[in-house]
């Protein structure tokens, strides 16, 4: 098995390392952080009624986890991005 020295050294020889994986990469976290935030509005407001998104953001819990640096356009963007389907 290969360690992470020569995984990351093969890629860069393939020329896929900058241009594909750490972009990706971050993507990735980005796309992981949203999903714990998704995650964490379908436990507490299953039901996502009417005013949902303020008490979410009012939610102790969720500042404690996820900070205050969200607001109401940040989370439907959260929830556009959870939701939308996947391109063909």
């Amino acid at each position: 098995m290969k360690n992470a020295f020569q995984s990351i050294s093969l890629l860069k020889s393939l020329g896929v390392w900058e241009e594909i994986t750490l972009p990706l990469a971050a993507k990735l976290s980005t796309l992981d952080r949203y999903y714990n935030i998704y995650s964490f509005i379908l436990e507490h407001e299953p039901e996502r009624r009417y005013g949902y998104i303020p008490r979410i953001l009012k939610n102790k819990d969720f500042q404690d986890r996820f900070g205050s640096q969200y607001d109401e356009l940040a989370i439907r963007k959260i929830i556009h991005e959870m939701t939308k389907p996947f391109p063909k």
